[in-house]
């Protein structure tokens, strides 16, 4: 996909996102005589918006183009086709649902954003029995020099930009994968260890004094 066409549908998608927003902010009219308004249209399920959302993007390369002009007048695609596009993909998505205050393309900065955005992490001994909720936001150790990032689903898969037999050699697309990278071998990146699991109030309400008593 191209970097313009890459745009346009950022652009449909917050277009899309503004108009739903309006309508649930539209009163409903219950007795107009009497001046009665039943209240708002709804309110954002954000926990299955946001799920869907990722989900959509399983073999996509939208997140492939990132581009800078060094200095230099150089003009550089800093996520390489995707290879290196994992925080972008993350952080773009929770952006994109105000669950970031920014988007960015780089793991090692990820921790100071999740804090800062209203994350907490999951205490160690729950991601290391394997209770891990739904949709959590998971970090990996460096492998082979290189941290990795992506969100835990269920049934121990983590969707994040991955190599896959699909891919070109040079390539990357947003993958669903074993969360710690088992049956890896035919692409050599994985097994991987977990630096850090981190869950946000709005979308892990429900268990937060589980885990956050």
């Amino acid at each position: 996909m191209s970097s313009a066409n890459c745009r346009e549908r950022l652009e449909g998608e917050s277009n899309r996102m503004h108009l739903q927003q309006q309508l649930f902010a539209e009163p409903i009219e219950v007795d107009a005589s009497a001046g009665e308004w039943k209240g708002e249209n709804g309110q954002l399920q954000l926990f299955q918006t946001l799920w869907d959302d990722i989900e959509s993007h399983v073999g996509s390369y939208t997140y492939g183009q990132l581009h800078i002009q060094r200095h230099s007048g150089e003009e550089v695609n800093v996520v390489f086709d995707g290879r290196y596009a994992c925080a972008y993909f993350l952080t773009a998505r929770l952006y994109h649902f105000h669950l970031l205050e920014t988007w960015d393309g780089w793991v090692v900065n990820l921790p100071t954003l999740l804090a800062g955005g209203g994350w907490r992490q999951l205490p160690r001994v729950y991601w290391e029995n394997q209770y891990i909720p739904h949709l959590s936001v998971i970090i990996y150790q460096p492998f082979n020099g290189t941290p990795h990032t992506g969100f835990y689903m269920k049934d121990s898969q983590v969707i994040s930009t991955a190599r896959h037999e699909d891919d070109p050699e040079d390539k990357r697309a947003v993958r669903r994968h074993h969360w710690l990278y088992e049956g890896r071998e035919v692409f050599g990146d994985g097994p991987r260890e977990v630096e850090s699991i981190w869950l946000h109030p709005l979308l892990h309400g429900e268990k937060w004094s589980d885990f956050f008593p």
